[in-house]
């Protein structure tokens, strides 16, 4: 079986984000059965980083940026039709010059998407873009989505017909790599953990604010109270403003983009995770929380609640700086609730390891080829 995948927003996960790491785990798992090409724009230093994390035997084409639109056009078009696949799958709707590869799939492979997102997170309010996203859902034999809440998004925006050719697989994560990671020395008693792009949709503006509600009525339970923030992104410097503004340069910790290996050991160093976002289809730093066996703070939106139950994995709070500190007071002052949700998590979390959901991935792919 010859599978190519299709994406253009970066190969490593430190550049490529939650997609990336999809699907190098995906391929991890499955490259025994499957013979892998990736497809990807041009950036120069991810493409020197990613060969450090796929073998020699993945063929990976690089699309160059600078290029001019007619020259990248070709480009995608003339590598999808010369190497006759047997399943193109793209993950995220293409548009500009990926287009044309997207209907020569139609012609000469099967075609498959990954819809990562609702529609109103890179859809925004055009009409030429709205039928170019419904020509596009009628390319695909295979649409697939993180959580229910992707399609009851999909549905509520008008896209009803695409619902025969959907398939719910959910994110996952490399459950034994975070488990196995060695923690490090963080300050912090208890230590609050934020990971995520540092933008309005994650919340991390939200948890700054909720952070030093908290500190401003320190008690014996959050006397010792560090917040470490993980990732990089437009508010950086706004956040980093309001820490000095509100005399929290010794309490609040920023580490930046880190790799794979430092975010594992931070997560098994901290005491308690926060995911204040805003919008969020599924939520991949959730799970690595759990894995680590940490309890979580979370905001009830999107299809969080789908991996995480409030009371049992940790907390789900409305979307406001109030519910956010309430919370955070209450995990703290409660020790036997925090030892509750740390066994619960590490059992939960079992289900979204990689190694299952790859499979899955594997099965629809076999499926697509016996019709």
């Amino acid at each position: 079986m010859k599978v190519c995948v299709v994406y253009s927003g970066g190969l490593t996960p430190q550049r490529g984000g939650g997609i990336a790491s999809l699907i190098k785990h995906v391929i991890d798992e499955t490259k025994e059965k499957v013979e892998y090409s990736i497809l990807t724009t041009f950036e120069p230093n991810d493409c020197i980083e990613s060969k450090a994390i796929y073998e020699q035997l993945i063929h990976r084409e690089f699309v160059k940026t600078s290029d001019t639109y007619a020259k990248r056009t070709w480009h995608y078009l003339s590598y999808v039709l010369s190497r006759r696949f047997d399943i193109i799958h793209f993950h995220v709707c293409p548009s500009g010059p990926g287009v044309p590869s997207a209907l020569a799939a139609r012609l000469t492979s099967t075609p498959v998407c990954s819809i990562h997102d609702p529609p109103r997170f890179f859809n925004p309010e055009s009409k030429l873009e709205d039928v170019a996203f419904k020509g596009l859902l009628k390319i695909w034999r295979k649409i697939v989505i993180p959580s229910e809440y992707v399609l009851s998004e999909l549905e509520r925006f008008g896209y009803t017909s695409v619902k025969s050719k959907i398939e719910v697989i959910p994110n996952g994560i490399n459950v034994d790599e975070i488990q196995q990671a060695s923690p490090i020395d963080i300050v912090g008693d208890p230590a609050f953990l934020f990971l995520g792009h540092i933008e309005h949709r994650k919340g991390v503006d939200l948890l700054l604010r909720a952070f030093a509600r908290l500190l401003s009525t320190e008690t014996t339970t959050n006397i010792g109270s560090h917040l470490h923030i993980v990732g990089s992104g437009k508010l950086q410097m706004l956040c980093r403003n309001f820490v000095i503004e509100k005399n929290m340069r010794d309490r609040v910790h920023f580490w930046g983009s880190v790799s794979e290996q430092t975010k594992f050991s931070l997560l098994k160093s901290c005491d308690i995770c926060v995911f204040p976002s805003r919008q969020e289809s599924f939520g991949i730093t959730i799970l690595e929380g759990m894995a680590a066996g940490k309890p979580i703070i979370s905001t009830k939106v999107g299809g969080i609640p789908e991996i995480m139950k409030d009371g049992r994995n940790g907390l789900l709070v409305n979307l406001d700086v109030e519910s956010l500190c309430e919370a955070m007071k209450l995990i703290l002052e409660n020790r036997d609730f925090r030892k509750s949700a740390m066994r619960n998590n590490l059992d939960d979390v079992q289900q979204f390891s990689w190694k299952r959901l790859s499979e899955r991935y594997f099965e629809m792919y076999e499926s697509l080829l016996r019709r």
